[in-house]
Parts: C-alpha cells; structure tokens; sequence
C-alpha cells in the first residue's frame, strides 16, 4: 500500500459480520459515513459499497464471521478519503495471486462476481495479507478528488 503521507481519523465504524444482514448493515453504515463526511460523486460511492458489499460477503462465504472497520481520514496535507478493513480470522489465502485472477463467468454464485480483483480495480489504494490459519485483512482506500 502507498498512503503518501499520514492520516488521521475523523470519524469511525466497525461492524462485526456473523450473517448475512451485517453485509446489509454494514453498507447502510458505510454510505452515511461517507455521505456525511465525503464529497465522494455518485460513482465513487458506488465504487465504494459495491467494494464493501463484495468483500464482505467474501468474509462471511469464506470465513464466517469477522469485522469490517471504516475510516473518514484526512492527510496531513489535507486530502480526505475512506479507509475499510475487512478483517477475518478464517482459513486464509492460499495463492493470493490466483485468489487475483479474472474467475469464468459460470463460477459467480452470489455477489457480483468482482471478488478480490474487482474490489482492487475500484480502489485507489489495495492492500492484502493473508496467513494459512490465521486469516484474511483487507485495506482499501478511496480518496475524494
């Protein structure tokens, strides 16, 4: 990940995902937020809840439960964005670069089929680490502009 210069929080939520409804809860969460605090354009909103609706759902398929943690940040040069842990404690990752790879059309079950990939595309900023037993943690970063 390349944050170019520190940030600090303005205003935070975390949401535990145990169910189906905290995907719900935690996209209603995260578009006042941002409505609130950003002046994000109707498709950077839309980057942003199709990102968390996504690796979300991600957390509860794969691991079961976990959380998702949002920041409004602001950098020390002003610059203001959104900040989202997806945190899991699942089984992890094994090959993050094939978890990255375009899947065919017939794999897509629930979702929108953009997974990992698509999540990253719709970033500015992407950061994943993934331990076999030990779990998932996902940052992605939004910026206004």
């Amino acid at each position: 990940m390349t944050t170019t210069s520190a940030t600090t929080p303005i205003a935070n939520v975390e949401v535990s995902i145990k169910s189906e409804i905290d995907i719900i809860n935690v996209r209603l969460k995260i578009r006042k937020m941002v409505i609130e605090n950003l002046n994000f354009s109707p498709l950077y909103r839309m980057h942003t809840l199709t990102a968390v609706s996504e690796l979300t759902r991600n957390i509860y398929k794969y691991a079961g439960i976990g959380k998702v943690i949002a920041s409004i940040i602001k950098t020390n040069t002003g610059k203001k964005g959104i900040k989202i842990q997806f945190i899991d404690n699942g089984p992890g990752i094994p090959n993050i670069e094939k978890a990255m790879q375009p899947k065919p059309v017939t794999q897509y079950h629930t979702g929108m089929g953009l997974g990992l990939r698509g999540s990253k595309n719709l970033a500015d900023e992407f950061d994943i680490k993934s331990k076999i037993g030990d779990g998932t943690t996902i940052i992605w970063i939004k910026w206004e502009r």
